[in-house]
């Protein structure tokens, strides 16, 4: 009965650690989302348990010239748990000094962000293998830019309700925490009015089986607020299926650009 009361205390100890883990890995991530004239962002962000290694962040900054950009960063830590999720922390920390050197530059570079990154994880010197997948774009909507980089992320995917779908990453780019000094490449490419933007992490495939391209290509008509509703629906039909129960981290970004 003693060990039985003393591993019952030990669960309980447990499980109040991950419901504050949980808190505070939801408290890393955005609340409320920019929302303006000319630009629209919904996102998804589903841990698959008390605490996952998926990862967002969406922001408006400005450069030393007053001028603003948005940025949407999607990141995935290998692994699964506690300490996947603490690498979250790092992100955000490495995020916060980035956003630093944004505030006083006029060029802004997104590869110095996975090179800081990048840097962070291998000086840790873990004993284990733990890297994290990247994808950050940054929208210039001014000059109808889009620039992007990513480390061994799944390509985004960009399009309109008429014919123009496309797919867009960085090719032979490895994830932060394995290749120390790696060159992280930045393309860019111009955008325009109503198209729209799909950044994820590997957790929707699994929901979609790979079709993804065609969801987004059959509702390409839809607002991107009635996208993520019918991804929202269709994950939690899923769920509801034992031979299809899904449990991976899934995130999504999607962006809208208005008129």
């Amino acid at each position: 009965m003693k060990t039985q009361e003393k591993l019952k205390e030990i669960n309980e100890i447990l499980l109040n650690d991950l419901k504050t883990a949980r808190l505070l890995q939801l408290n890393l991530v955005p609340d409320i989302l920019p929302s303006e004239e000319r630009i629209n962002f919904e996102r998804i962000f589903i841990p698959s348990e008390e605490v996952g290694g998926d990862f967002f962040y969406i922001d408006k900054v400005f450069n030393k010239n007053n001028h603003p950009f948005f940025i949407a960063l999607l990141a995935d830590v290998s692994g699964h748990g506690v300490s996947a999720s603490m690498f979250n922390v790092l992100v955000k920390d490495v995020y916060n000094e980035y956003k630093e050197l944004i505030i006083i530059s006029e060029k802004i570079d997104l590869s110095i962000f996975l090179k800081l990154l990048n840097k962070k994880i291998l000086n840790l010197s873990i004993g284990e293998l733990k890297f994290i997948t990247i994808f950050i774009a940054l929208i210039d909507l001014i000059n109808k830019k889009l620039y992007f980089t990513s480390a061994g992320h799944p390509h985004a995917y960009i399009f309109n309700e008429k014919d123009f779908f496309k797919s867009f990453g960085i090719k032979n780019s490895p994830p932060v925490g394995i290749i120390e000094d790696f060159g992280y490449d930045v393309s860019c490419m111009e955008i325009e009015n109503n198209e729209k933007i799909f950044i994820f992490t590997d957790g929707i495939m699994e929901i979609f089986e790979e079709n993804i391209e065609n969801f987004l290509k059959e509702n390409s008509a839809l607002t991107i607020k009635e996208i993520r509703e019918k991804i929202e629906e269709i994950i939690e039909g899923k769920k509801t299926e034992k031979n299809l129960f899904h449990y991976d981290d899934i995130t999504v970004i999607l962006i809208e650009i208005k008129h």
